[in-house]
């Protein structure tokens, strides 16, 4: 539990992100030995500011920090870090891999194949029926389904998943103990009592446009596979492939109309090599 307590603290000092941390653990093998560092010895990391510097160091910032932990368990709030085996390995081959992952309900079990399934807020209802048919022949199947929790794609996938009574993870990109969108929360309920929501941002955080793209990083490296349906030119969905192309994850993109607008970012990501859908059986 103590050693909990330091890797938590470190996660929340204001201002200290993952790129700091990355920097700091090339320093420092234990949150521990950061804790106990002095300002000098901190200074001399060169990421670090003199802000940086004193937020690690402020006893009063470390009681509150303390006092946040404890809060957190006696709520039963879940969290988990990299150096623990609950940790998803997936996330840990990655170099921007999230300090501390915040979860209601449960993460996935490790033996079980992910498929992420991520599309356009503003979709047809092809597009919809798509992604929840996908969804549920995959869960049917013994995979977990991953999205967003996003109106539109993501929506119709985790319902996919559901209903067949599978299993189905939302990465939100704010707090995993706020339903975002509000008008999810029915959905939010049904992911949390089979599967589970997750979040690298505090149960205290609000969700702002900024956490969207660091949110698609961990949809695509928590899984084994990334499906698109429905993506426009300049979708967010596309970000998620970026990512998932970084992190060496297949993507198979479902093709849409010529000139239609829903389909013109998964159409030029079959024609930049992509894998094609082409039906719901491969």
């Amino acid at each position: 539990m103590e050693n909990r307590r330091f890797w938590f603290w470190i996660n929340n000092i204001e201002g200290i992100g993952n790129t700091k941390l990355r920097n700091i653990f090339e320093v420092f093998e234990k949150p521990e030995n950061v804790f106990e560092a002095s300002a000098k010895v901190l200074r001399q990391i060169p990421v670090l500011n003199e802000m940086d510097v004193a937020n690690i160091c402020n006893v009063e910032k470390r009681k509150n920090i303390f006092e946040l932990f404890e809060k957190y368990i006696d709520k039963g709030i879940k969290f988990v870090f990299p150096c623990e085996e609950m940790y998803p390995k997936r996330l840990q081959e990655l170099y921007d891999k999230p300090g501390i992952l915040y979860y209601r309900g449960n993460l996935p079990k490790e033996n079980s194949v992910n498929v992420s399934i991520v599309g356009s807020r503003r979709c047809t209802e092809y597009g919809k029926s798509v992604a929840s048919e996908i969804a549920g022949l995959l869960a049917e199947r013994g995979a977990n389904v991953i999205s967003g929790l996003a109106l539109g794609i993501d929506s119709a996938a985790h319902r996919g998943a559901l209903k067949v009574k599978g299993k189905t993870f939302a990465i939100l990109a704010g707090s995993a103990y706020k339903c975002y969108p509000p008008s999810n929360h029915s959905l939010y309920m049904d992911i949390i009592n089979t599967g589970g929501a997750i979040s690298e941002f505090s149960p205290d955080t609000s969700t702002v446009p900024g956490m969207f793209p660091l949110r698609n990083r961990i949809i695509s490296g928590m899984s084994d596979v990334v499906i698109v349906v429905e993506a426009a030119e300049k979708s967010g969905s596309l970000i998620t492939v970026s990512h998932a192309l970084e992190q060496n994850r297949q993507v198979y993109a479902v093709p849409g109309r010529i000139g239609d607008g829903f389909s013109t970012g998964c159409n030029r990501l079959i024609a930049e090599g992509a894998d094609i859908v082409v039906s719901y059986e491969t």
